[in-house]
């Protein structure tokens, strides 16, 4: 098995309005101008081996993403770390580098949570409490768009974290991605936004996703 470099990197910026194939095109380019062994697919039309865990959606900020390169050979941490930094465009810049290792199936297969922080304005004295009626509701209906039209989706059993910084004006969540349920960052405004008083506003100024990790564990440094 390849090893691979585990990179930790933040999307900031204008750059949070680029998609998941211009990102990996980015990654792409970045690793062929360093030099870096990267490890290729085999056949006619050749692509660097990239994984990235669970794509951020375009418009949200990501503090701490992960992408997977493959390599050839093992290359220092501190190596990668300096040649990508040097060469990726801005906006995308690493956080942090580990080479690993390959072995069978995705290195994130098992990244099941998200941490986001979720900027509001407007009504935001009246939040604490919505909050606390979110956090002590059984259920919490949204309507979510799919290839079969609306349908209705509990997303209370994916929110695990639910708190607001009113410091910072920040509200901040934990929920469950990938297949086993997600909730969307979106919809957890939404259902604070139905806890306020009739006509109160509140604006989502922005949203990032400030860390990715399994079930059990949390990156150092992840806010």
């Amino acid at each position: 098995m390849k090893p691979y470099a585990e990179v930790v990197f933040a999307k900031e910026g204008p750059l949070r309005y680029v998609g998941h194939l211009d990102l990996a095109r980015a990654f792409t380019r970045a690793v062929r101008r360093t030099g870096l062994p990267g490890a290729y697919t085999e056949g006619f039309n050749q692509h660097l081996r990239l994984t990235f865990a669970h794509a951020l959606p375009v418009g949200v900020s990501g503090a701490r993403e992960l992408c997977a390169v493959y390599l050839t050979e093992r290359v220092s941490p501190g190596e990668v770390a300096r040649r990508l930094s040097a060469t990726l465009p801005a906006g995308l810049r690493v956080v942090e580098v580990a080479v690993r290792q390959g072995g069978k199936g995705s290195p994130f297969a098992e990244v099941c949570v998200a941490e986001y922080a979720a900027r509001l304005g407007g009504a935001t004295e009246r939040v604490a409490e919505a909050v606390a009626c979110v956090l002590g509701s059984d259920r919490l209906i949204v309507q979510r768009e799919t290839k079969r039209g609306t349908r209705p989706v509990d997303i209370r059993p994916h929110l695990s974290r639910l708190a607001w910084d009113e410091s910072e004006g920040m509200l901040r969540m934990t929920v469950g991605i990938g297949e086993q349920g997600a909730a969307k960052p979106t919809e957890v405004v939404e259902c604070v936004r139905r806890e306020l008083p009739a006509g109160a506003d509140l604006p989502l100024l922005a949203l990032e996703r400030t860390c990715l990790r399994t079930a059990e564990s949390s990156p150092p440094g992840a806010k």
